[in-house]
């Protein structure tokens, strides 16, 4: 089997993964392959050339040619994110704006980019979803609302009430 990213002759025709770059063979079936340099057969130890998708890490990536320029977002730099909440009175606003910061902005790695973009839509549809419940429950409780700010609300009636409707 020849594989498509290194241009190497594998002998295992049932292999997944090229024994030289470890590249899938299933994955890019569809590709072209690439031109390598030629090796040296005579030397034993001479190397496989680095396939176009391996990053200096070793890590293979899905787009040859190009791997990511951006690290990983840290444990303490998430859990500051949420961190950022717990500062009284304005914390939830701070919040909020560092979403749109993140989700909008050009600074923020693409997994910060999309995780504020998705907390963004989730935070709206919750907010969405307390005004209409809001909007069908306060009338129902209005009158007792206007009663207890006027200092005419009767508790024990009201519970006697809630007794009679139960039974």
């Amino acid at each position: 089997m020849k594989c498509n990213v290194c241009g190497r002759q594998t002998m295992n025709e049932e292999a997944n993964f090229c024994e030289y770059c470890g590249s899938s063979f299933r994955e890019h079936m569809h590709q072209q392959p690439v031109q390598m340099p030629p090796h040296d057969q005579g030397n034993p130890y001479n190397m496989a050339p680095v396939p176009p998708n391996m990053a200096p890490d070793g890590m293979m990536y899905n787009n040859p040619g190009m791997a990511p320029s951006e690290k990983p977002t840290s444990f303490l730099d998430w859990l500051g994110t949420y961190g950022i909440m717990l500062i009284p009175c304005v914390g939830w606003l701070v919040f909020i704006v560092m979403l749109f910061v993140w989700g909008f902005g050009n600074n923020a790695s693409t997994s910060k980019k999309n995780w504020a973009r998705a907390t963004l839509i989730f935070v709206g549809v919750l907010l969405l979803l307390v005004i209409i419940y809001l909007a069908m429950v306060m009338p129902l409780y209005m009158d007792i609302y206007q009663q207890m700010m006027n200092g005419t609300f009767d508790m024990n009636n009201y519970y006697n009430s809630l007794n009679n409707s139960i039974n």
